[in-house]
């Protein structure tokens, strides 16, 4: 007997189920720890890449410097702004021609130990603009662009004895005939030595396009690190006491930027004490570059602020200084604004509300940190 087969019928499909309210919420929250682990360790990278980065380029600034040294027998000198000009400039609030914040050489513009000792802390034995002046030959170092007609920045042989890129023997007083003071005697035959060696340039303007900005206000040239920030030059900073009878071995009167954030905490900690063991290097090193690094404070147009350490703590100060700041594409903040910055005319000590962890401390020693530097 055949045997019969019982029909089927198929059991019908299960309805689709979609997401509960609960589901979809648990999958959006993973989605967001997800999103925010990887933008966390996206801008950990970033920031890593960058400082890397400014690493290699002031190291490459280094021993340009030493190459430099080795040619002239000499460090590049500090180029730095004449006190009353860049106070025009400032208080105008921009540059018009004839009103260039002027630059020279301190040894070359003051003739006695207290006015130079003056003008070198007031710039902070720092500057913006020698870099780019001795060791590429470019910018306008005798100011004689001041004029409308004429392209801000050139540079010519009138301002360092060489057209373009490379310098000459920049001569006894190491700034040219005196850098600013030639304009008055910009067409006088001879303001710059225009024969003999031709010395660098000892970095390749085009291959460093990217880290180069004009500076407006004095015709002159500046590097910034990855982040946009300027890089700075050090050279000649005190190292003893400037008190007492026979000079000791001090860091006062040092930059603190020039300084560690684990120096500068330690002497936070001791009450004002130094340890002179964590400062071999402000000791021993006779040229520092140091760059700004990763901003720290933006202006409220999101320009970011540069800080080298020890800017002024006092909030009316800082507000009264931004103030005269103006952050547009022709006026960048140039540290050279000292209203933002303490003179190394004083000892620095910590500030009594600096010794707890207050928000103070913190600031500080967080601009100590982003900032880069190259120890030689």
């Amino acid at each position: 007997m055949i045997p019969r087969h019982r029909a089927t019928t198929p059991a019908p499909a299960r309805a689709a189920r979609g997401f509960t309210i609960i589901e979809l919420i648990v999958v959006v929250g993973i989605i967001a720890v997800i999103a925010g682990i990887l933008l966390a360790t996206f801008g950990r990278v970033r920031n890593a890449s960058q400082r890397g980065a400014d690493e290699r380029f002031n190291s490459t600034i280094g021993q340009a410097v030493q190459a430099f040294e080795r040619d002239l027998r000499y460090l590049p000198p500090l180029l730095i702004p004449r006190a009353a000009a860049l106070a025009d400039v400032v208080a105008v609030g921009e540059l018009t021609p004839g009103n260039n914040a002027e630059v020279g050489v301190p040894d070359a513009m003051f003739s006695t130990p207290a006015d130079l000792r003056t003008a070198l802390d007031r710039a902070r034995y720092g500057s913006e603009f020698s870099l780019a002046a001795y060791l590429m030959g470019t910018g306008d170092i005798n100011n004689s662009e001041a004029t409308a007609d004429e392209t801000l920045g050139r540079n010519d042989d009138e301002d360092d004895g060489l057209a373009g890129p490379g310098i000459r023997d920049p001569g006894p007083d190491r700034s040219w005939g005196g850098a600013a003071d030639r304009v008055a005697q910009r067409n006088t035959p001879g303001s710059a030595i225009k024969t003999g060696r031709t010395f660098g340039p000892y970095l390749d303007p085009a291959q460093l396009a990217g880290n180069i900005k004009l500076d407006t206000r004095t015709g002159l040239f500046k590097f910034v690190d990855a982040h946009g920030q300027p890089v700075r030059y050090y050279t000649g900073w005190p190292k003893r006491s400037r008190t007492g009878g026979q000079p000791q071995p001090s860091i006062d009167h040092t930059p603190i930027e020039l300084r560690t954030a684990a120096a500068v905490e330690a002497q936070i900690d001791a009450g004002g004490t130094p340890n002179l063991d964590l400062e071999r290097g402000v000791f021993n090193a006779p040229f520092m570059i140091v760059s700004a690094g990763k901003p720290q404070a933006f202006e409220p147009n999101g320009t970011a602020i540069p800080f080298f350490g020890d800017r002024k703590r006092d909030a009316a100060e800082l507000s009264a200084a931004l103030a005269l700041i103006d952050y547009g594409a022709n006026r960048p903040f140039n540290i050279g604004d000292l209203s933002l910055i303490n003179e190394c005319d004083t000892a620095w000590v910590p500030p009594g509300e600096l010794t707890g962890e207050t928000e103070e401390r913190q600031t500080l020693l967080d601009d100590l940190l982003s900032n880069v530097r190259f120890v030689p």
